[in-house]
């Protein structure tokens, strides 16, 4: 598996298992996700794949539209089918905190 098909996979897990997050592709070695005031941004780099959680800091709408965000510090995992749900995992914990 490369990074483009394991990003690929992600992706279409994400889909399937959220309906309320917002996928962008800005080019090939990376994916966004989005839910609300809380993202994560996955990039490969090789073989290893980073995972990079951020939520927006402000308490108020306004301080979210001002890109206030508080970034978490990156995840590595390696670019293999058998990460693919770990992740998917993670970034749904991430986007969707009980």
């Amino acid at each position: 598996m490369n990074g483009v098909s394991w990003l690929d996979a992600i992706s279409a897990l994400i889909g399937e298992r959220s309906v309320d997050v917002e996928v962008s592709r800005p080019d090939g070695d990376t994916l966004a996700v989005t839910a609300g005031a809380r993202g994560i941004v996955l990039h490969v780099a090789g073989d290893d794949g980073f995972v990079m959680p951020s939520i927006a800091s402000g308490s108020t709408i306004a301080n979210r539209m001002q890109e206030r965000v508080k970034h978490f510090d990156a995840v590595r995992f390696e670019v293999r089918s058998e990460t693919v749900v770990a992740v998917v995992d993670m970034a749904l914990a991430h986007l969707h905190p009980r």
